[in-house]
């Protein structure tokens, strides 16, 4: 009997090895989520920037047009409304063509802030009695009458911050130049409209480093801060930047503040939950894996207790009654039996054999399955193991008034375990006996086929049936047929018979033609 140290030997030695394989489970995920994770991070950085680069180039052509299209309609203006704005230039102090001209800007530019006339050297015509035109823009209408440049900038006022456009009243320099301001609304507007989420629109001026100029929702006065120019935080979350064409402006998209930290956060969570998932089911697995296994071996150790008790505590006494009943079967005569006396004695020989014979099956089998059958491989003639093989099964075949037949074709040498070999022969010889009808010849032939040796069993009995045919090499394999009833066997032969063969690189298969009999043949690699 096996103690419990044996017991608990095997059982700590396998759970080691579980927690082995099922801690590698978790290790191998959070290596996954780590590389999945850095991926999704870097695509989602990736794919913003993209988004960025993509609206940025877009929206700074379409500000681009939008300063384009204010000073083309703006020269219009002009063109058509020349009559007005000579009398206004004549009569600068006449309130009836400062009102015609603020009527038809109001048509022309619902979103004008104001407009005046300069003469050819930058200099009001008219007086700024509002103070609506302040000291920038004093300066830029000097510096395009200078260069014929407008700069397109934001100029800061107490009304309203706007951006302004100059043109000439006519082609000749001496009549002057018309001055407009306008809301910043149309370049706030299409910032918003453009705006990708999780991103913000601003124009930048360059002449002075990172002033903010408009935003969203309009020019930078509607910001709440203590300074206009971009922090070092917002510097370093610009996503992309290009010039506008045309003017010192530069649009930026700038990422919400924590937005990546967010994402990022997000997929580090969901990773960490996953690990976690991963790392609680392999201890659910390991703890049911433990508990399986503990079964598994108890399980496994009941089984070699009872082959134990098959090989010592029923074999030794089985085989004293299988030979005290021979004995009493072959001296009936002797002590003058009566008829059914004497077949009760049969009954309990043949019982016995059977009996006998399923234990040695069974301890076989076990031992073949759990690896401990011990083979001593050496080179036989084959011939000379089959010649044994039917010497050690004349008398069976006598009692079945059988005859076996050996029809040798060549003398091979194999590499055999000669008993267990032995073993398959006599197997399969005994079948072949027991299912042949009286007076019916058993044919062993052997060969030589493709570098095998071929050992060929062949009976004329009713071949094997149908029913049986798909699972003939499975343990207990046996047909409901009545024949295989009356004739009895463990289920055990054809499976153990399989396993040898199979011990020595061989195999076996049969042929069988109902009612003409059966051929089992096993093929063996020659000696190379």
């Amino acid at each position: 009997m096996l103690n419990a140290e044996t017991t608990k030997q095997p059982l700590l030695a396998s759970i080691k090895h579980s927690l082995i394989y099922l801690s590698l489970i978790p290790f191998v995920a959070a290596i996954l989520v780590v590389w999945i994770s850095y991926h999704r991070i870097n695509d989602f950085r990736s794919n913003q920037i993209d988004i960025s680069t993509s609206v940025v180039n877009s929206v700074a052509h379409e500000t681009s047009r939008v300063v384009a299209v204010q000073n083309k309609l703006l020269n219009i203006f002009v063109e058509n409304e020349r009559y007005y704005i000579k009398k206004y230039v004549s009569e600068p102090d006449s309130e009836i063509f400062e009102e015609i001209l603020t009527k038809k800007m109001k048509y022309y530019f619902p979103d004008y802030f104001t407009f005046t006339v300069v003469d050819e050297f930058g200099n009001l015509i008219a007086e700024d009695y509002d103070g609506y035109i302040g000291e920038i823009c004093l300066r830029d209408i000097k510096d395009y009458v200078k260069t014929g440049h407008q700069h397109i900038q934001v100029h800061p006022n107490p009304f309203i911050y706007h951006v302004d456009v100059i043109t000439k009243i006519d082609r000749n320099k001496k009549d002057g130049y018309f001055f407009a301001s306008f809301a910043a609304t149309n370049f706030s507007r299409l910032l918003k409209l453009s705006s990708p989420i999780n991103q913000s629109l601003m124009l930048i001026n360059t002449e002075r480093k990172d002033l903010i100029e408009v935003v969203e929702d309009g020019a930078r006065a509607i910001l709440k801060r203590d300074s206009f120019i971009l922090t070092a935080d917002e510097s370093s979350r610009i996503l992309f930047s290009k010039p506008v064409q045309g003017t010192h402006w530069r649009l930026v998209s700038i990422s919400d503040k924590n937005v990546f930290y967010n994402y990022n956060h997000s997929v580090v969570v969901i990773g960490i939950i996953i690990v976690f998932i991963f790392i609680l089911s392999s201890a659910f697995m390991a703890v049911t894996l433990c508990r399986a296994e503990k079964i598994r071996i108890s399980s496994e150790q009941a089984k070699e207790e009872m082959f134990s008790l098959f090989s010592h505590e029923l074999r030794s006494p089985l085989n004293s009654i299988y030979g005290a009943v021979q004995l009493l079967e072959f001296n009936c005569d002797q002590y003058s039996f009566d008829e059914d006396t004497k077949v009760i004695i049969s009954d309990a020989v043949a019982n016995s054999e059977h009996m006998i014979l399923l234990i040695n099956d069974l301890l076989d089998m076990q031992k073949l399955e759990s690896g401990k059958m011990s083979f001593h491989f050496e080179k036989v003639e084959l011939n000379t193991v089959i010649i044994e093989s039917i010497s050690l099964n004349a008398r069976f075949a006598d009692m079945h008034h059988v005859s076996v037949l050996f029809e040798p074709q060549h003398d091979i040498t194999l590499t055999l375990d000669k008993q267990r070999f032995s073993q398959v022969l006599t197997n399969l010889l005994s079948n072949a006996i027991k299912y042949s009808p009286e007076n019916e010849t058993v044919i062993v032939k052997t060969a030589v086929e493709r570098g095998n040796a071929v050992i060929s069993v062949i009976d004329h009995g009713p071949g094997v049936n149908e029913d049986i045919q798909d699972t003939l090499f499975e343990k207990f394999a046996q047909s409901k047929s009545s024949l295989t009833k009356r004739v009895g066997g463990t289920g055990l032969g054809l499976s153990i018979v399989k396993s040898i063969v199979e011990e020595h690189r061989g195999h076996i298969r049969f042929k069988s033609v109902p009612g003409e009999g059966s051929e089992f043949i096993v093929k063996i690699p020659l000696i190379s």
